[in-house]
């Protein structure tokens, strides 16, 4: 038994050897490494006594697995779901509200005493049917935001993680509930020996899972396949820029050579000249804008954030990408519900609008039947913006491969397929989410969600 712990360890530490684990990871680490304590657990009580505190050994790791790996549990499902605060010091603050049941259970009941089997029996059933009772919300907790987290959610690309991650957490730790705390408070004290088989469980689908699939967004197996799926696309937009950069230059160079001919054999034509040089530096201009544009979408981004009203970039971004598109006939519908206030950077969010509204202009027919709804609403600390165009729309596996860099199904030659990409990065540096799926009816439906303030929360002066 010791040995499948001592594997829970391991697990739990290439959880945080992962560059880019999140906080709900840490917490799943945590919670691995806490149940695994569980082993020590059992090879003190194999010991030979030691003195009259031989119960004291396994009572203490036999607590922090019974007691404190519930708490991880629950803390990993909080962050996992996203029903953690934002703010650092709520954060904190939950923390401790969480672990308060369990602090109070320590000074209200021997716990000690009862974990290393040294009070009366009749007084150990007593105070194992209370742990029961008091631990049941962390597990069940658990199980309702991470399946909520699965239902909810309707971005594929994380589809696989949010499955995986349910069907390790939920069942394996429900029925280990069962086991190791329902069942021996009706006298079925062999109820940890299955334990250790749901351990075994957990364990192998942890492995399966991460090397096949994606849990807690760790993967072997589709982190290579993505690696390589962007390499294959780099280097594909590499080919597309380099075609377009030399096509740029060759009229360039074509030009000079012109007015270096009509210069040398003509020189009184000074108007053919001075044609031809304007036609170079046009060429060179679009070629520096080619690689301008390329450098802010790819380059690491530094934000600027305040507290802003979501309405104005809103309607800036899409005044923006009207008079960029002033030849389409399609009709842009507004329903703003709200104007909630948000802590972002104002200019990197406009920009991640202005795309996604580009984009559904550039995807609908301009004959008049072209059709965009943008939408803002809010709920409780989440502001919700849709932009919904009635195009041709999208697939599955389509929307699995967008905001992948340089890929793009639209006209390389002036696409380049970093919009998307460059839109997801400055929503997930805001800690908000973004989904693009398939709309209710023809077209895509383009989602944003992130953190709103309460004007209550808002200081003086900000």
């Amino acid at each position: 038994m010791f040995f499948v712990f001592i594997f829970f360890w391991i697990i739990a530490i290439f959880i945080y050897l992962n560059k880019n684990r999140t906080k709900a990871d840490c917490w799943a680490a945590r919670t691995f490494f806490l149940f695994g304590v569980g082993g020590i657990s059992v090879i003190f009580r194999e010991q030979a006594d030691i003195g009259n505190l031989s119960w004291l050994f396994p009572a203490v790791a036999g607590s922090i697995a019974m007691l404190w790996g519930p708490y991880a549990l629950l803390m990993f499902a909080l962050h996992f779901s996203g029903k953690i605060p934002k703010e650092k010091r709520k954060q904190i603050i939950t923390a401790i509200l969480v672990a308060l049941p369990l602090i109070i259970f320590y000074f209200a009941v021997p716990a000690l005493k009862m974990f290393g089997h040294a009070e009366p029996q009749s007084d150990q059933d007593v105070h194992t049917f209370i742990m029961t009772v008091m631990i049941a919300p962390y597990y069940l907790g658990t199980a309702c935001m991470v399946g909520w987290k699965l239902f909810r959610s309707s971005d594929f690309a994380n589809r696989t993680e949010n499955i995986t991650t349910f069907l390790i957490s939920v069942p394996t730790t429900l029925t280990y509930y069962l086991f190791a705390y329902i069942l021996p408070c009706f006298g079925h004290l062999k109820g940890w020996e299955a334990s250790l088989e749901i351990c075994l469980v957990a364990s192998a689908l942890f492995v399966i899972f991460t090397v096949k699939k994606n849990v807690f967004g760790l993967s072997f197996n589709e982190q290579s396949i993505s690696r390589k799926r962007m390499e294959a696309t780099a280097v594909e937009g590499t080919s597309v820029l380099q075609s377009i950069m030399k096509n740029s230059l060759l009229d360039a160079e074509l030009a000079l050579q012109s007015a270096q001919k009509h210069y040398l054999y003509n020189q009184e034509d000074m108007v053919l000249v001075m044609k031809d040089v304007q036609t170079a530096l046009v060429s060179f201009e679009q070629s520096i804008s080619v690689l301008e544009k390329i450098r802010l979408k790819i380059n690491p981004v530094g934000l600027n954030p305040k507290v802003c009203s979501l309405l104005p970039i809103l309607e800036q971004a899409i005044d923006q990408s009207r008079n960029e598109h002033e030849d389409k006939n399609v009709q842009i519908v507004r329903d703003f519900q709200s104007d909630p206030q948000i802590f972002c950077d104002p200019v990197h969010i406009e920009e991640a609008i202005l795309n996604l509204v580009n984009n559904a202009i550039e995807a609908v027919n301009d004959d008049g039947s072209g059709l965009i709804v943008i939408s803002i609403t809010q709920s409780k600390h989440k502001a919700k913006i849709q932009i919904r165009d009635n195009g041709a729309g999208i697939d599955k596996y389509q929307a699995k491969q967008l905001g992948i860099p340089f890929l793009t199904s639209k006209d390389k030659e002036s696409h380049y397929g970093l919009g998307l990409y460059y839109v997801k990065k400055i929503i997930n540096m805001h800690d908000g989410e973004f989904a693009l799926k398939k709309s209710t009816a023809k077209g895509i439906l383009a989602e944003i969600i992130l953190p709103s303030i309460r004007k209550t929360e808002i200081a003086p002066g900000k």
